[in-house]
């Protein structure tokens, strides 16, 4: 699809990567999230409010949902679909995969038929509620929209259903004010054991930053003048961490 002309006035964060960036990471606010319910059994946005954030964050008009592929198993109709939206800072279509099923509704044994001990299977699709599919199959394209959303950001509800233990918040490894506080923590060490402790704390991504290898180096480098007799020497963690997951090199010799 093309890029309409007026999209500067349709699309509020084009050409905005620090505010686009933001407004994705923004919780939503209590009252946006709905409690678990009879058929919902997670906290969750509703798909009216997905939708007026995908209108919020990308312009009314410059996204939409396409359903590829949908199959009936049982009483139940199973779809897989892209959530597609004009990235304001790419600045180009995008697409988001999304996946969802919902069940077709079927109408109760009657009390005669339990006492003749009549039962029903799932796949009684015979015995469907009339006209249900004009509500099934409209809810899998939302159920579907609104999966693919939850993957933009904690915005659209990514962390809303999940367990605080299981959540890792995002955040630049290369921030200043991150790295300007573990220079102030290592600083404050005053044993090799101290600081290799808190060198095998930090997150696996961090201890391959040069940025961070360098505040380590230097302070090993100080407590190993203060405390180590000549010749004795503490193990280099950010030397066996690089080596750890270095990849195998072999070097052929003429």
């Amino acid at each position: 699809m093309s890029i309409p002309e007026n999209i500067k006035e349709l699309s509020p964060y084009w050409g905005k990567p620090k505010e686009f960036k933001a407004i994705l990471q923004r919780a939503p606010i209590d009252t946006e999230v709905k409690a678990p319910g009879r058929f919902v059994k997670v906290p969750h946005l509703t798909i009216s409010t997905i939708e007026a954030k995908l209108d919020l964050v990308f312009g009314e008009g410059l996204w939409y949902t396409e359903l590829v592929y949908q199959e009936g198993i049982a009483n139940e109709i199973i779809g897989r679909g892209f959530l597609h939206y004009l990235h304001p800072v790419l600045q180009s279509w995008q697409k988001r995969e999304g996946f969802a099923a919902v069940q077709i509704q079927l109408s109760k044994v009657t009390a005669q038929e339990s006492q003749n001990g009549i039962r029903r299977k799932a796949s009684d699709i015979d015995y469907k509620i009339l006209d249900t599919l004009k509500l099934s199959y409209p809810k899998l394209k939302a159920d579907l929209t609104k999966n693919a959303a939850q993957t933009l950001g904690r915005f659209f509800g990514r962390d809303v259903s999940r367990k605080s233990e299981d959540l890792e918040i995002y955040s630049d490894l290369r921030d200043s004010k991150q790295i300007k506080a573990f220079r102030e923590m290592a600083e404050d060490q005053n044993t090799l054991d101290d600081l290799n402790e808190m060198f095998l704390a930090l997150p696996s991504a961090m201890k391959g930053l040069s940025d961070y290898e360098q505040i380590y180096q230097d302070n090993r480098g100080r407590l190993e003048a203060l405390q180590l007799p000549e010749g004795d020497a503490e193990p280099d963690l950010f030397a066996k961490e690089k080596e750890r997951v270095r990849p195998s090199t072999t070097t052929k010799t003429a």
